[in-house]
């Protein structure tokens, strides 16, 4: 099964140069603008190679999932990183038919309007795909991912209960070939709680900003 991808909210588009989403012609907030916006990304160390790294690493593994890589035309900056995730793929017996959606974009009216891109949907878990340090806004962009996801219930093929119910996981892509997994596990009561309460106050603030 080749996984859903691409735009599925009617009327959004996204200009990947500026990184601007737009819904029916009016630019919306993205999710992570608004976690940087209130002070929970620290971009002071960010550098326009890592960037570049962080998005094609992303490109060859959707791609991968689509089986339209020509894996011989990855640049060797992007190689370890990419093995680093094949290696995932073996240790976990991942395959492409567990992936729903890849580098889905979705959108919603609510607040005034927000928008994102999710890395990798399955039927239980939702997982972001990183090539640098672990940060705590991770853990709050997963949270923001799946609050999209339950705004947009009808457009993509989970139901409210198999959104609720998502694992929320990121993996941690080095350059070393290897990679770190980590799912933000409800038994991990206070993190869970934490990165929860983070995206809660960022759509209050959001929100509020908007009705001004």
């Amino acid at each position: 099964m080749t996984p859903q991808s691409g735009t599925i909210t009617s009327g959004l588009t996204f200009d990947g140069g500026p990184h601007v989403y737009e819904l029916d012609g009016r630019e919306v907030a993205n999710v992570t603008s608004l976690i940087e916006r209130y002070g929970m990304i620290d971009k002071r160390f960010f550098t326009e190679e890592a960037r570049e790294r962080g998005s094609a690493v992303h490109l060859a593994i959707h791609l991968h999932l689509l089986d339209d890589l020509v894996y011989e035309s990855l640049d060797p900056r992007v190689q370890p990183f990419f093995d680093a995730y094949l290696q995932f793929e073996r240790d976990r017996g991942a395959h492409r038919d567990d992936v729903l959606g890849s580098e889905l974009k979705l959108g919603t009216y609510a607040l005034g309007g927000v928008a994102g891109t999710l890395d990798r949907l399955e039927i239980s878990r939702l997982m972001d795909y990183k090539t640098g340090q672990p940060k705590w806004a991770d853990y709050i962009q997963l949270f923001a991912y799946r609050w999209l996801l339950r705004a947009t219930v009808g457009q993509h093929c989970l139901s409210s209960d198999e959104v609720e119910g998502l694992e929320l996981t990121r993996i941690w892509l080095r350059g070393d070939g290897t990679y770190r997994l980590h799912a933000l596990d409800r038994v991990e009561r206070e993190k869970y709680a934490q990165a929860a309460n983070c995206w809660a106050a960022i759509l209050a603030l959001h929100g509020n900003s908007w009705r001004i």
